[in-house]
């Protein structure tokens, strides 16, 4: 027997039977769903072909790298980069966990190993030298915390110096946790005014959007470079010396790894782990072998 209209029930993907609908499906969405005000203003304003393919990239299901979600294929870049190899797409698309990305980088790294170096701690004891060099008399020990190789005044010069007396890149330096916030809520609350008063003038949803967005950017820009002086702060994941040491060896494993004709595997974890860790912005805890990149580092 064959059921139409409201006698139609609808089969969910578990298998279970949902309620029937009360009403005319079609219609309820026609008369009751809210018009989306965006939708509205970019059918305004984007060109017909641009709609176009909007439509047809949304209907269509992409294989290979393009089914890749953005922070991934960004990731997968790092790491190319940073060890000198390549990942075919079919390999790519196959990754799930940080393990089998270790795998692949060990088995697969064009850097020849002919010595025993052990680069995390050749990358420790370089930034222990460079600071000694440059006033810290405090013998450094990997547990340390990032703070006692900092200087409580002038740390950008102090930060930049480092990196000049060991040849080594170091992670930037960031804004205080509160003046970023601060930052924010005042290009927030100043562009969501004078957006309001855009509208209230012309009664226009596209003029006050683009006065939202134009002043949003451009205080923005003030504010980034008014507030440069402020960054002396420790990226957020670095919190002692051996978070630090790892974080360099990401950044400069490749060069590294010439130089001393050498790596350990260990390195290579470090090196990944501290790739994985500044390109996501996770903990370095969550950064385990078992770990997948979609559900456990939040992937997309």
């Amino acid at each position: 027997m064959s059921l139409q209209g409201n006698d139609l029930w609808r089969v969910s993907s578990g298998g279970f039977l949902t309620h029937p609908p009360l009403y005319d499906e079609e219609l309820f969405r026609r008369k009751r769903r809210p018009k989306n005000p965006l939708k509205n203003l970019r059918d305004q304003l984007l060109p017909d072909w641009i709609l176009k393919m909007n439509s047809q990239c949304q209907n269509t299901s992409f294989p290979g790298d393009l089914a890749m979600g953005l922070d991934i294929y960004e990731l997968v870049l790092e790491i190319e980069d940073a060890f000198s190899i390549r990942f075919p797409d079919e390999v790519a698309t196959r990754i799930r966990t940080v393990g089998e990305v270790y795998d692949y980088v060990l088995e697969n790294t064009n850097v020849v190993n002919d010595s025993s170096a052990c680069l995390s701690a050749i990358v420790f004891y370089s930034l222990r030298r460079g600071a000694n060099s440059l006033g810290v008399a405090r013998r450094l020990r990997p547990a340390d915390s990032i703070f006692c190789l900092l200087p409580e005044t002038d740390r950008r010069r102090f930060w930049t110096k480092l990196a000049e007396g060991t040849d080594l890149k170091l992670p930037g330096l960031t804004r205080p946790g509160w003046l970023i916030i601060a930052c924010m809520a005042a290009t927030g609350l100043s562009s969501a005014m004078v957006a309001f008063w855009v509208y209230q003038g012309t009664q226009s949803l596209a003029a006050s959007a683009f006065s939202f967005v134009g002043l949003a950017i451009a205080m923005g820009m003030v504010l980034g470079a008014l507030t440069a002086p402020f960054a002396v702060c420790p990226p957020r994941e670095v919190k002692s010396l051996r978070g630090l040491a790892e974080s360099v060896l990401g950044l400069n494993f490749k060069r590294l790894s010439e130089k001393y004709k050498g790596y350990q595997p260990t390195d290579v974890w470090m090196a990944l782990r501290a790739i994985i860790v500044d390109q996501l912005g996770v903990s370095p805890d969550l950064v385990k072998s078992t770990a997948t990149f979609t559900d456990d580092l939040g992937c997309e």
